[in-house]
């Protein structure tokens, strides 16, 4: 499941990329990823001029040509994979992608669910991207009572689930007892 969120900001990247960084990492998200292209090689796409170590908003001093590369930052949570999580929706595989582009920012949140999403994978995708928001605008407070909400509600679901699994074992355990316990009783009498 793929959520994506674009909004516009006045500030600058690395202001930009810090408070998104904080609000994901107050989630449970590291960084795994960064794509910059300042830093990083990149072809002009007018004469092929490298803009290595060219800011992002200048021109190519070769051809003119105005770059339309972004900075992208990548950030997980959860599993490496959906099966390790099978009854744990807070473990599923969790990704959310950044990018900065001349003010514009694009937050790509996704979820891996084990089997088929569910209401509250979508929910949560939903409120990560507006926290996301949030946390670059400066009002990440405003959702952290909906945040904890939304986590409650799937420890609730968690828990819902692993019960069903630790009833189905207490069944077959019992059930196996209750043949041994046959077995036994039928050799002894």
């Amino acid at each position: 499941m793929l959520v994506e969120h674009e909004f516009i900001t006045t500030l600058e990247a690395d202001e930009a990329f810090s408070r998104a960084e904080k609000g994901l990492i107050a989630m449970g998200f590291e960084r795994i990823g960064v794509f910059d292209p300042v830093k990083e090689s990149r072809p002009c796409t007018g004469c092929g001029y490298d803009l290595r170590g060219i800011d992002m908003k200048l021109p190519c001093p070769e051809c003119g040509v105005r770059p339309h590369l972004a900075r992208r930052v990548e950030f997980a949570k959860g599993a490496k994979r959906s099966r390790k999580s099978m009854f744990l929706m807070q473990q599923d595989p969790q990704r959310v992608f950044v990018e900065f582009d001349r003010g514009k920012i694009s937050v790509a949140a996704s979820i891996e669910p084990y089997r088929k999403a569910e209401a509250l994978h979508g929910e949560m995708m939903v409120l990560i991207a507006r926290r996301t928001e949030g946390a670059v605008r400066g009002e990440d407070e405003a959702s952290d009572a909906e945040w904890q909400d939304l986590l409650l509600r799937i420890k609730k679901r968690d828990f819902r689930k692993k019960l069903r699994q630790w009833i189905m074992l207490g069944v077959v355990g019992l059930i196996i007892l209750l043949l041994i316990a046959a077995l036994v009783w039928g050799v002894t009498h």
